[in-house]
């Protein structure tokens, strides 16, 4: 690498994967800033922009992409992992990185669990990058071992997502000859003038990385800082959830075909529930030419007659078989989703298809034997990082079988039904089934009706035909929180 790098060029495989990881990690954090911007919604073609911005603003996250995630989490370290290093010859320094692995108190096994496990199975794989920190008095010089110990720095371990690697090159074999990241968390004082693009690079060797930054008013990155090893490479690695075979240094990731599914459940019961707002009844009513049409009634679900027609208020019901349908939609690829997802045994109770034994034990089996091989991708991943921090204290590359270091990951499982999941996935199915008649006597209640004729019998007298009327439906707004001037508790 020479100063001329451009740390700034992205490889063409991250471009082309980048919006993918990113939407994985956006539906397995799904804030409510990503669903209103509208980002995994889809305006439908007669849908003006008005109407698809004010459904942005009502849906809801019906999303079971974070559940998925955490029952198996929650299968996977239903036991801590066991450890044996008493006769390293590096014990203490393997014990003080188990009790504090980023420099912040945090255990190894927490870090395992919340961090470096969730990211591979988000995305597919994580880079486990084994680095010691340069004290204030060492400045940006290179950090021998002995200068380490003498300062009281401790080597410690990010977990690197695919979208903080822009760039990379490795060899036949997979392993990185260089690797381009992008740090976090480098925060200017001058934000408003800081150039397009600005930020820091971190730029790793076999030998060692350098930092650049942003320097001047031209934002040209420059080496700001740099640091050399001898690790035996690029202190890299990698926790696959599963390994690609068709691009090196690539994992697969448990949501390539969940999080697709979830957008378009997400996209389906928006559109439902809109075709349900939509679908309210029309009230045919009395009135006389003073009022301006249905808008100073305050709804556009109005249809309004002369008084000399001297017909009774009506309450005309529209179809809503097409509500039905895209139900029935929603069930199916909430279904195929949790199928994806080696769990619908777990929850075949929101399944009107009974799953054979025979079906249910070979899904139960494969959930059973990815859990098993990703416990043997842990330990994989954790005896080269044990390597690595003991070649930061010896100044020298360890190799993993002289660290005398061992661990093993649980894989006797409990396969059960976590009953959160089931839950938000009963909800979700059912939400939107019928359309309730409380929010109907809700809507007609907050009617401005004292300028129309007898408007107080022409609400007793919808009302009459709204419990007269076959309306199925679970209560979207239950009766009892429907109060006597139409407000909800």
């Amino acid at each position: 690498m020479t100063d001329e790098f451009d740390v700034t060029k992205e490889r063409d495989l991250y471009k082309e994967w980048r919006p993918y990881w990113t939407m994985f990690a956006d539906f397995n954090e799904f804030g409510p800033n990503v669903l209103r911007s509208g980002a995994y919604l889809h305006a439908h073609p007669r849908e003006i922009e008005a109407d698809f911005t004010n459904r942005c603003k009502r849906a809801d996250n019906y999303n079971l992409i974070p559940e998925i995630v955490q029952t198996y989490r929650g299968y996977q370290f239903s036991k801590a992992a066991a450890r044996e290093y008493d006769g390293s010859n590096y014990a203490k320094q393997i014990e003080q990185f188990l009790n504090d692995c980023n420099g912040s108190g945090l255990s190894l096994d927490d870090f395992m669990q919340h961090f470096a496990y969730e990211d591979a199975l988000v995305y597919g794989w994580t880079e486990l990058f084994v680095d010691m920190p340069q004290g204030s008095e060492i400045g940006d010089k290179p950090v021998t071992a002995q200068q380490a110990a003498n300062a009281g720095l401790l080597p410690y371990v990010r977990s690197i997502s695919p979208l903080l690697r822009s760039n990379w090159g490795t060899d036949q074999n997979g392993n990185y000859l260089w690797a381009v990241l992008k740090e976090l968390g480098v925060e200017t004082e001058t934000p408003a003038t800081e150039p397009v693009g600005a930020g820091t690079y971190l730029v790793l060797k076999r030998d060692g990385w350098d930092r650049y930054s942003a320097e001047g008013k031209d934002g040209k990155f420059e080496i700001s800082g740099t640091n050399t090893y001898a690790l035996g490479g690029v202190p890299l690695i990698p926790l696959y959830h599963e390994k690609s075979r068709k691009f090196k240094r690539f994992g697969v990731s448990l949501l390539n075909e969940a999080a697709p599914i979830a957008q378009a459940i997400l996209n389906l019961i928006s559109q439902q529930e809109q075709d349900i707002f939509a679908s309210f009844s029309l009230l045919a009513i009395q009135t006389d030419s003073t009022l301006d049409g249905p808008n100073e009634l305050g709804t556009s679900r109005i249809m309004a007659y002369a008084l000399e027609a001297k017909n009774a208020p009506q309450y005309i019901t529209v179809p809503v078989e097409h509500i039905k349908i895209k139900q029935e939609v929603i069930e199916g690829k909430i279904e195929h989703m949790l199928r994806k997802a080696k769990l619908s045994v777990a929850l075949g109770e929101l399944s009107t298809k009974t799953k054979s034994g025979i079906a249910g034990e070979v899904e139960r089996m494969e959930l059973f034997t990815y859990l098993s091989a990703m416990a043997r991708h842990m330990e994989a991943a954790e005896l080269r990082m044990i390597a690595l921090v003991c070649s930061w204290h010896a100044g020298k590359e360890v190799k993993p079988a002289d660290t005398g270091y061992k661990v093993h990951y649980n894989d006797e499982f409990t396969l059960e039904a976590i009953p959160e999941l089931l839950t938000l996935a009963e909800k979700v199915v059912n939400i939107y089934k019928t359309i309730s008649p409380a929010y109907v006597r809700h809507t007609l209640k907050r009617l401005p009706h004292r300028d129309l004729p007898d408007g107080d019998t022409v609400r007793d007298e919808i009302d009459k035909e709204i419990d007269a009327a076959d309306i199925q439906g679970m209560d979207l707004i239950p009766e009892s929180q429907v109060q006597g001037d139409g407000d909800i508790e």
